[in-house]
């Protein structure tokens, strides 16, 4: 019922204009008490601030055995 894991992980920024951003993330980890003994896992999204307060998103996510991908609005406020 609970995982428990150590590892490195990482992320990268990158803001192409004030209204368009990439963020790139990843993850390794050490499972001493689980099996398999190690795992991965990889975020990215672009998001788009078409107007003030309003952004489109495209997230994906991988790890062994899942992959996500969804579009997203976000309304900030």
């Amino acid at each position: 019922p609970l995982r428990v894991g150590a590892g490195p992980a990482a992320g990268l920024r990158l803001r192409f204009t004030d209204d368009f951003l990439a963020v790139v993330q990843g993850e390794c980890l050490y499972l001493p008490f689980q099996t398999p003994k190690q795992t991965v896992a990889a975020q990215a999204s672009l998001r788009w601030q078409y107007v003030k307060n309003f952004a489109l998103s495209v997230e994906g996510a991988y790890q062994p055995g899942a992959r996500s991908l969804q579009a997203l609005s976000y309304i900030y406020f």
